[in-house]
């Protein structure tokens, strides 16, 4: 073939195939599309022959995990009998971390249901169902490809899932006690308002509601009439009731179960009293499990708005986010959002601690204490993760450990890795890798001293002022989407709820970190944007559905670098504030008071909520085992150029055999880590 004629070849076949390729991945969903062609030449006689392909390697993806193999055999249940032995359930752990088990009913599979396995489609979807998990699209959302019909289905049998998880608490809730508790609570609410200048009319029983159901707690509504109390739309109320923590008659709750619900009604009327955050106002509680209602309860006003995560995506307007109007309007409403959070949570930064742990409330005053913390109930992944290997239609109710207090920020990170020393080198290796990260995070100083030394005094004599910064703070315990209520403009944060586990956690890791739904691009467990695939598409085309709830990393890049900035404004607003303060009072600014500021951190370089995209990251994979080999990997690859090679199977090869390793790799690693936390990337990584 003449070398004219073979670029016309070439030239004519690029431009056809494109059409055909288009068409082959609209016809049969192909994502890879290839093109073979073989030219020949044989006396004087040329011919061509080219091939056109598709392959759908997802289809085939899901056929290689799918959890359950054609003959009906549990593919999970192979796996568990593989590397786990029979009596690891009932295995202790490490020091001081005993597991609660919450009792359940076990069914046999004569006379039982079958197993409906039509809706476990992917080992992602399938080994979720062990412990609670935050997956957009699925969970609560449709699944792609899912009828209306189906989807109703799903989450009827979900509902009952949980019904019969929660039934040892259903049980046992006196429904009617609760309803004359509840009038009761609301007339000595009204006698104390009008002070008896009054007759105070009878407040007749408020309806109870069905049960709603979270991952460890039951909730019942409780509304009034309309009318009651001045208010058209009738009062309501919403209690919060444990699930049942005990191994013996499954109905019955530990100590530290009810320590955590009492601790949350004290910290919930403390933050309403004491500061601007938004929280809902508690009626009243009793965490004994043997009051006239029980059980233990938590009584709180309900907060009716616009849930974060609706609006994030435009999803209450019946609209996916590309159809939710102007994208600058947008961008708008979320900075104002994240302005809000920032300001809220900036205030949690005046509750600092020497220790970490549980909160500690004073028992006959109920004010807080900052000298010291106590064990805090730590939901065990890992545990639940084993438990539904053993069993897969188990119980999803959390399983807890106990765990702390603690005098280091390091050994709070470390106390799931410790609970659960690793058994084979690949496990050495992920943990190694896990504690070479964690040795990288700049913990924020605990002491600066600020001088005032007249002229003739020496230091150290009256006029040096030292000020002390504790190393732990006041944290939200799930800063995420689903526990944020809106107002309805759609900016205005109306409450933040889920203060249950509310801790003293390390600065590194506390009240100034970022919001977790911004680092989800770094956790692939749970994040489920995909790049959609228009490099070969020449039509119009949707993007794909699972889009539609999450963000690109480029959004949340920058999204990420504007949070940073907004709380860096409101630690100057505060501190301009206090200052201000002080000398309207005519008195000397007190460091002690202005708890705000890298500069008063003793480190002047730690930018506590940049830092967070690693904390929260290295956070997230040592409380889930699941997702702790995802994340590890997706972060070396974001800080990783081609040319460095910060391979992660050489890092836990290196690290599980014990080797000691390469000091040009640790320095790359050290260097590209601060970059990323600097700028929110790494020029020329290998991934976005």
């Amino acid at each position: 073939m003449t070398e004219l004629a073979a670029r016309n070849y070439l030239e004519r076949s690029r431009h056809d195939r494109r059409v055909e390729l288009a068409k082959l991945a609209h016809d049969r969903h192909a994502n890879l599309s290839v093109v073979m062609g073989l030219s020949l030449r044989v006396q004087g006689h040329q011919a061509h022959v080219d091939y056109t392909g598709g392959l759908d390697t997802a289809r085939i993806y899901r056929g290689l995990t799918s959890p359950f193999s054609s003959s009906g055999d549990s593919f999970l249940s192979r796996i568990a009998h593989y590397f786990f032995s029979p009596d690891v359930l009932g295995r202790k752990t490490k020091a001081g971390s005993e597991h609660v088990v919450p009792r359940r009913e076990t069914r046999g599979e004569e006379g039982g249901k079958k197993r409906d396995v039509s809706s476990m489609s992917c080992w992602k979807l399938a080994v979720a169902k062990a412990a609670p998990v935050d997956l957009h699209g699925l969970g609560a959302s449709r699944l792609d490809a899912e009828t209306a019909g189906e989807y109703q289905v799903r989450m009827r049998a979900a509902r009952e899932k949980k019904r019969r998880d929660f039934a040892p608490v259903l049980a046992r809730v006196d429904k009617s006690a609760l309803a004359n508790l509840a009038r009761e609570l609301l007339e000595q609410r009204r006698r104390r308002r009008l002070s008896g200048r009054e007759a105070v009319d009878p407040v007749p029983l408020p309806g109870i509601g069905e049960p709603t159901f979270g991952s460890g707690y039951v909730f019942y509504g409780l509304r009034f009439p309309r009318g009651i109390d001045g208010n058209a739309e009738g009062v309501q109320w919403i209690v919060k009731i444990p699930a049942a923590t005990s191994r013996d008659d499954g109905c019955g709750w530990d100590e530290l179960a009810c320590e955590t619900l009492r601790s949350e009604a004290f910290l919930l009327h403390m933050l309403r009293e004491e500061t601007d955050v938004p929280v809902p106002e508690v009626i009243d509680a009793d965490c004994r499990p043997n009051n006239e209602v029980g059980v233990p309860w938590l009584l709180m006003e309900y907060v009716e708005g616009r849930r974060l995560e609706d609006v994030w995506f435009g999803r209450d307007e019946g609209r996916t986010r590309c159809e939710s109007g102007d994208g600058d309007s947008l961008k708008q409403r979320r900075e104002t959002i994240l302005r809000n959070v920032a300001k809220a949570m900036l205030e949690l930064g005046r509750y600092e601690f020497s220790t970490g742990g549980a909160l500690v409330f004073d028992r006959h005053h109920g004010e807080l204490v900052t000298t010291t913390t106590a064990p805090l109930r730590e939901v065990d992944v890992k545990a639940m993760v084993l438990r539904w290997f053993s069993d897969e239609e188990c119980s999803t109710l959390p399983l807890y450990c106990r765990t702390g207090p603690w005098g280091h920020p390091r050994d709070m990170y470390t106390a799931l890795l410790d609970a659960w020393p690793p058994d084979t080198v690949a496990e050495r290796g992920v943990d190694g890798l896990l504690r070479l990260l964690l040795g990288l995070i700049e913990e924020p100083g605990t002491q600066s001293s600020t001088e005032c030394v007249p002229c003739g005094m020496a230091k150290g004599e009256k006029g040096r002022q030292t000020k002390m910064r504790k190393k732990f703070v006041l944290t939200h315990p799930d800063l995420s989407m689903r526990n944020i209520v809106l107002a309805e403009d759609g900016t205005t944060i109306k409450a933040i709820l889920g203060w249950d586990g509310a801790r003293a956690a390390p600065r590194s890791l506390g009240n100034e970190a970022l919001p977790r739904w911004l680092v989800r691009d770094f956790n692939p467990f749970v994040w489920g944007w995909e790049p959609a695939a228009d490099f070969w598409r020449l039509d119009q085309h949707d993007a794909p559905a699972c889009n539609r709830f999450e963000d690109p990393p480029w959004v949340l890049r920058e999204l990420r670098g504007f949070y940073a900035s907004a709380m860096c404004e409101e630690r100057e607003r505060h501190k301009r504030k206090v200052r201000k303060t002080h000398v309207t009072e005519g008195e000397d600014a007190d460091p002690q008071n202005d708890n705000s500021g890298d500069e008063d951190n003793g480190n002047v370089d730690t930018d506590i909520t940049k830092q967070s995209l690693l904390t929260l990251t290295l956070d997230a994979a040592i409380r889930d085992p699941r997702c702790r080999v995802s994340v590890l990997r997706r972060l070396l690859e974001k800080c990783s150029r081609p040319f460095e090679e910060l391979d992660f199977d050489f890092f836990v090869d290196t690290l599980g055999e014990g080797h000691e390793m390469d000091p040009r790799k640790m320095k790359y690693l050290v260097s590209n880590m601060k970059e990323l936390i600097d700028k929110g990337f790494v020029r020329g990584a290998v991934v976005w």
